[in-house]
């Protein structure tokens, strides 16, 4: 069948199964929803393309964003995502699951199936970042930065391989909440009101409940909805203080605030690295954790460091 055509099918029936769950709210065609991305990949479907069928379904069914509230578009993009991480933890519960005689066999099996899940899940990660890409350009070169500055601080720390990964994908991630927000705020040139803050700060939550139904093998759901609580117990969502917040949320919030002072945005010029550093430590202990600053200053003035 003609490439073009098999996708455009894709979109029509995706579409159809998506109007019916927003317009009815009913679990039975939510289910729907996962089930579709389940099939797509048993036949071979990436995440980032089944992501961007149901973004392609999403605007064009809710043209007018007042159309369909928030939660229920996010409840969709979560049990489409369950159906992609639910098809390969399938694979492997069978693989498990199989005789004692075909052990050896099983055995080689699984292991190239734990590197097929692990890639997909590298897919869906890839998946999520894309859609948010699609409202805010600013995002790609943030999450890359402070990716980069929030593992180098915890190898610093000499922290375990899998927390090093953790808070590598919880990075990578930590603003996709920022889909529920409104593009007129995300691409606002100028400062934010309190109202446009008001809806900003809520992206945290959003976050949580996109990703709340999505199985991870990395523990970064509450790394990245902690990442905006302050060391002082006056951020936000939960007013969290000190070691209440996660290790993880904790050197993702050093790495987000220097990466956020040193970028160039439409409203002011980025600061220098020796200025950002001298901001840093000023917030220190109020707004950050004063001995990760600590060491994440260590890191920038070392010689060794390539940041």
């Amino acid at each position: 069948m003609n490439k073009v055509i098999y996708e455009k099918g894709l979109d029509i029936s995706y579409e159809k199964i998506l109007r019916d769950y927003l317009r009815t709210g009913q679990k039975k065609d939510l289910y729907q929803i996962e089930k579709f991305s389940k099939e797509l990949m048993k036949e071979g479907i990436g995440p980032e393309v089944i992501v961007e069928i149901h973004l392609k379904a999403i605007r064009k069914i809710n043209k007018n964003k007042s159309t369909y509230s928030r939660k229920t578009i996010d409840e969709s993009f979560t049990f489409l995502m369950e159906g992609i991480i639910n098809y390969e933890i399938a694979c492997q519960e069978y693989l498990a699951s199989s005789e004692a005689d075909y052990l050896v066999k099983i055995r080689d099996l699984n292991q190239k199936l734990s590197e097929k899940l692990a890639e997909n899940y590298l897919g869906v990660v890839r998946a999520l970042i894309s859609a948010l890409e699609l409202k805010n350009s600013y995002t790609r070169g943030h999450s890359e930065s402070v990716t980069r500055y929030a593992v180098a601080l915890a190898k610093k720390l000499k922290l375990s391989p899998e927390e090093i990964e953790s808070i590598e994908v919880a990075a990578v991630l930590h603003d996709i909440g920022k889909i529920g927000v409104q593009e007129s705020i995300l691409n606002k040139p100028g400062k934010l009101n309190d109202e446009e803050w008001g809806e900003m700060k809520q992206h945290p939550e959003f976050s949580y409940r996109i990703l709340k139904e999505v199985n991870f093998p990395w523990d970064v759901k509450p790394i990245i909805y902690a990442h905006h609580e302050r060391y002082d117990g006056k951020g936000y969502p939960a007013g969290l203080k000190g070691r209440e917040i996660p290790l993880g949320a904790r050197i993702i919030a050093v790495a987000d605030t220097f990466a956020a002072m040193t970028s160039d945005r439409a409203y002011r010029k980025g600061l220098s690295k020796e200025a950002a550093i001298e901001e840093l430590k000023r917030v220190a202990g109020a707004q950050l954790d004063p001995e990760l600053v600590g060491v994440f200053v260590e890191i920038l003035r070392s010689d060794k460091e390539r940041l």
